[in-house]
């Protein structure tokens, strides 16, 4: 295994055949988190650095280019450990599904933040598909478009938005990303999620915010409710990005979590 920085700073970890780019903090049990906008997606990190090894990873930068996760189980095994949890978020659920529903032995458990909503029935696990975004969009058509989202992420008009509004802008604001992101929800929005994502066994933990309307706790309930071995957590202040709304309080429900269901270190 090979460790270099790359020019944003990220480490590059060789695993196998792949570069992985990363942000690496922390020591204890392993969770890596993934999502489409990369590590700026979850926060700081720091308070949850402290209760595990905190690897998020920069999916952009991933090399060879690979849209599932077949980098997962090679990463695991290269920072040196036996398995790993694995935190996702929104959109990023049906990737995460459909991976863990092939059991890696490197996967010990699954994380998935305010993923996209149940059906009205609860029977069925879909994507609704995102607004249309437009290509090379200038910022103040990114922040118009990030409002116009947020005001369907949460369901009270008393949440005050504008915080949330300004880091989504953020995280779309390079050029790299905001494409990136675009072709991703496209392509999961085209995409139901398969019909047997109740034989994902591993222990799974549904975080969804009180003030949600992606998921949302009564659909949290009934999501949590499917899994043969799930447990539902509601941030009360929260709305889509509990990570970045209550970062402490999600730090400790992550980090307990992870303690409790990865197994220890190899070596």
């Amino acid at each position: 295994m090979t460790r270099t920085m790359n020019e944003s700073g990220h480490r590059v970890i060789r695993a196998a055949e792949y570069d992985v780019a990363c942000v690496h903090r922390g020591s204890g049990p392993l969770v890596i988190l993934s999502y489409v906008l990369g590590p700026p997606a979850w926060g700081t990190l720091d308070e949850l650095a402290l209760l595990c090894t905190t690897v998020a990873v920069e999916p952009m930068r991933i090399s060879p280019p690979e849209r599932g996760y077949a980098w997962f189980g090679p990463l695991v095994r290269a920072l040196g450990f036996e398995s790993a949890a694995l935190a996702t978020w929104s959109l990023g659920a049906a990737a995460a599904l459909r991976f863990a529903v092939t059991e890696p032995v490197e996967l010990s458990s699954l994380i998935l933040v305010d993923p996209a909503g149940l059906s009205p029935t609860g029977r069925r696990f879909y994507l609704r598909p995102p607004p249309r975004s437009p290509e090379n969009p200038t910022p103040d058509q990114i922040r118009a478009q990030v409002r116009s989202m947020s005001r369907s992420w949460v369901r009270s008009k008393k949440v005050d938005t504008t915080e949330l509004e300004e880091r989504h802008s953020q995280l779309l604001s390079n050029p790299d990303s905001y494409e990136y992101n675009r072709r991703a929800n496209m392509t999961a929005a085209r995409e139901m999620m398969f019909d047997d994502f109740r034989n994902v066994a591993l222990p799974t933990l549904i975080v969804s915010g009180g003030h949600s309307r992606v998921l949302g706790p009564k659909a949290a309930k009934r999501l949590a409710l499917q899994f043969p071995n799930a447990r539902m957590e509601i941030l009360p202040r929260s709305a889509h990005a509990p990570q970045l709304e209550e970062p402490g309080s999600f730090a400790n429900l992550v980090g307990g979590f992870v303690k409790d269901t990865t197994r220890p270190r190899s070596g």
